[in-house]
């Protein structure tokens, strides 16, 4: 799995190199053919560089910090927690 970084980084050199494959594996020392073909594909078809994409989480701040209280106020049970403030699972 590569980065966004290393991504960008292949397709930034891949179109310097006027869509040479082989310049661009030589000084990175990745991606395959086949895997810089795709980003490019990718790339093309999205007009640009994705936005990097972050994680959401499940639960907000706010949610979280309620459950961490709770869990010191009251004898420190996970599933006692998780079941109290009616959260579905151990996920965080």
């Amino acid at each position: 799995m590569y980065t966004y970084d290393q991504r960008r980084k292949a397709i930034e050199l891949y179109l310097k190199y006027d869509l040479q494959v082989d310049p661009v594996i030589k000084k990175l020392g990745y991606p395959s053919r086949r895997i810089l073909y795709k980003w490019y594909k990718e790339y093309i078809s999205q007009g640009g560089f994705p936005e990097k994409h972050t994680k959401k989480s499940i639960y907000s701040d706010e949610q979280k910090h309620t459950a961490i209280e709770y869990y010191f106020n009251h004898g420190r049970t996970l599933s006692h927690t998780i079941q109290v403030l009616g959260y579905p699972s151990k996920i965080t």
